[in-house]
């Protein structure tokens, strides 16, 4: 004998069909229920209890919960890897889209870190670079855009100095009040996936000098971790500087020097906030005057 559902339990379950693609969207699984189990959600429609609360509102207060935290926690370790990072405040929200490229030479130098920055963990993994060209060429600018890209793409701990403050705070270990050791202060510089040094080549070039960066790049060399030089000097200086044993490392893995041979960008720059404070400054004098007129 057939069983023929009543009028009564028709009327005690929502459309099936209707329940799933409402359970579907919501991504939690259902089974119809009686009516008397539904809540009348004014967002959702019927929808199941879940201590007298509508689950669909609990379920998407759940996500929003979920996705907070993740967000939190994902600006806690930016600041993290940022506050690492040591990049002065100057510099420190210089990015890719921000670099000017207009001439030729400047838009290939921005290919290259763009793709240094795709390929950093495969085809450019341990590969060394050095930026040499005059004051203002955006040398500094471009090698933090790459840091920035890479914490923010991958994640990646990242660190920049300057030469003569990484010998400095290397030397400072070296005092009896010090409280961190000497090798503390080393593996800061030995450890990140990639280190940006500036101003290459403007110390004295002491042997005590030359020992501490060579132990530094080494490690660096030994363990395939990236560095970028960034110098003001010729080549035949900034090689008498870094000396053969370096430069020999950093070639080894195809290293390169990139050379940004073109007018600073610094009177340009200058030249742009000056015609832009002009501007306000017409801008002002003209609202002024119209207040004048109108009074």
């Amino acid at each position: 004998m057939t069983n023929v559902n009543s009028t009564d339990d028709v009327d005690d379950e929502l459309n099936f069909r209707e329940q799933e693609e409402q359970m579907e969207k919501y991504g939690f699984y259902w089974m119809p229920v009686p009516r008397d189990k539904l809540i009348e959600c004014p967002q959702h429609g019927w929808m199941p209890t879940y201590g007298m609360k509508c689950r669909a509102c609990l379920h998407e207060r759940e996500k929003q919960e979920q996705e907070l935290k993740a967000h939190n926690e994902y600006i806690r370790r930016w600041n993290e890897r940022k506050d690492y990072a040591d990049i002065p405040p100057r510099f420190e929200k210089c990015e890719l889209s921000t670099y000017q490229a207009t001439l030729p030479k400047q838009i290939a130098t921005l290919n290259f870190a763009q793709k240094f920055v795709a390929g950093f963990d495969t085809i450019y993994k341990g590969r060394c670079f050095i930026f040499s060209g005059q004051i203002g060429t955006g040398k500094t600018h471009l090698a933090i855009a790459i840091a920035n890209a890479l914490m923010r793409k991958e994640g990646f701990y990242v660190k920049y100095t300057t030469v003569s403050t990484m010998i400095r705070r290397v030397r400072a270990t070296w005092r009896s009040d010090s409280e961190v050791s000497e090798s503390e202060v080393l593996n800061r510089y030995a450890q990140p996936m990639l280190l940006i040094l500036d101003e290459v080549g403007i110390q004295s070039g002491s042997d005590n000098e030359l020992s501490i960066l060579f132990e530094i790049l080494n490690w660096r060399y030994m363990h395939r971790k990236s560095t970028i030089f960034i110098t003001n000097l010729t080549r035949d200086k900034y090689i008498s500087f870094l000396g053969a044993r370096v430069i020999d490392r950093l070639r080894e893995d195809g290293g390169e020097e990139i050379v940004f041979d073109w007018e600073s960008f610094r009177p340009i720059l200058g030249r742009q906030a000056k015609e832009a404070a002009n501007h306000e400054q017409d801008l002002s004098n003209e609202v002024g005057s119209q207040i004048v007129v109108d009074n």
